[in-house]
């Protein structure tokens, strides 16, 4: 039985298994992500305005550019583990991996989350949190999950465990910033 180190060594001795991996985490993670979506919006007890997250450019955009945008970086990754050497692959392709890995686990946190709002016993009256907050909250559990990446890196000596570490706080810290610019901004009429 193979565990868990082999298989990930096998993966970055792989670039190509890598790369295929790293592109069908982040399917799964978009598929996941508009599931929960759909899940949240058939909820009754928290209020949301998902048209007033993007602003008026951000509603100009196509669908079809739309659909392409999380997967832009991916794409450059995926080049990128197909053409660097072992250790490269390691920190970047094998830490994109690990940032995949956890953005899935909190996906589908999100999923469960939605569908356990649908209940009728879920809650009492109604909420309604502004955008500012969902970011900075998405900021939040990032670092949360960038600890557990973090502890398994130093506990395992795994470099793309700590560049999953980074990935995931540079995201947090994307997210923050968002909340930060989203809260300065007037309401739109």
């Amino acid at each position: 039985m193979l565990s868990g180190p082999r298989i990930f060594e096998v993966l970055l001795d792989s670039p190509a298994k890598l790369a295929l991996l790293i592109g069908l985490l982040a399917a799964v993670n978009y598929v996941v992500a508009r599931w929960a979506l759909a899940e949240q919006s058939r909820q009754n007890f928290v209020e949301s305005d998902h048209q007033g997250t993007g602003g008026p450019v951000a509603r100009a955009v196509s669908a079809r550019a739309q659909l392409a945008k999380p997967f832009i970086m991916t794409a450059v990754i995926i080049v990128f583990t197909l053409i660097a050497d072992r250790f490269s692959r390691e920190l970047l392709g094998g830490g994109w991996f690990v940032m995949q890995i956890a953005s899935l686990g909190l996906t589908a946190a999100d999923l469960l989350a939605g569908r356990s709002l649908q209940k009728p016993d879920a809650a009492e009256g109604h909420i309604r949190y502004s955008v500012a907050y969902r970011y900075r909250v998405t900021g939040a559990r990032s670092v949360g999950m960038a600890i557990v990446a973090g502890a398994v890196g130093l506990l395992f000596g795994s470099w793309a465990f700590l560049m999953g570490t980074l990935l995931l706080l540079a995201t947090a810290i994307g997210w923050y910033r968002r909340g930060g610019q989203t809260s300065r901004m007037k309401p739109s009429v």
